[in-house]
C-alpha cells in the first residue's frame, strides 16, 4: 500500500498499516449530516471495524446509513457494527459491555493448554 502525502483537503488518514482510518477535522453532532469513511474497493478488510459506520460523528455518535449522526447504541440493543455500539462490542447483533470478543482467542488459547499438557505427557 502507498499512501500520499497529507493535504488541506486531507479527511481520513492511516496512522499505520494496521490501524483504522481517523477523520482529521471537526466532527458533527448527532442530527447533522455525516461523513462515512471511504471503503476500499475490497471485499476483504483486515479490521473488522472498518466498515460504513466508522465515520466523522462525535464520539458519542455512529453515521447512520441515512447520512446523519444518530446516538450511539446501549447494552442489549441490535448492532450490525461495533461502530454502533456506546461501548465498542457488537456481539451476535447485540450492543455488549466491554471489548469486542473473538472466538478465534479462545481457540488459541485451548490449543496451547492441549499442546502444553501434550508435551509434558510425552516428555515425562
Amino acid at each position: 500500500m502507498r499512501c500520499n502525502e497529507r493535504t488541506n483537503s486531507t479527511e481520513w488518514i492511516l496512522r499505520n498499516a494496521t490501524s483504522l482510518p481517523e477523520f482529521v477535522g471537526n466532527t458533527v453532532v448527532i442530527g447533522q449530516s455525516c461523513t462515512r469513511v471511504p471503503m476500499p474497493n475490497t471485499t476483504w478488510h483486515p479490521i473488522g471495524t472498518y466498515d460504513e459506520y466508522l465515520s466523522n460523528c462525535q464520539q458519542s455518535a455512529y453515521c447512520e446509513l441515512t447520512s446523519l449522526c444518530v446516538r450511539k447504541l446501549t447494552h442489549g440493543e441490535v448492532c450490525m457494527s461495533s461502530n454502533q455500539c456506546a461501548h465498542l462490542s457488537c456481539i451476535n447483533q447485540t450492543c455488549q459491555i466491554g471489548q469486542s470478543s473473538s472466538n478465534t482467542n479462545t481457540v488459541y488459547i485451548v490449543l496451547y493448554v492441549v499442546g502444553s499438557v501434550l508435551f509434558v505427557v510425552i516428555v515425562a
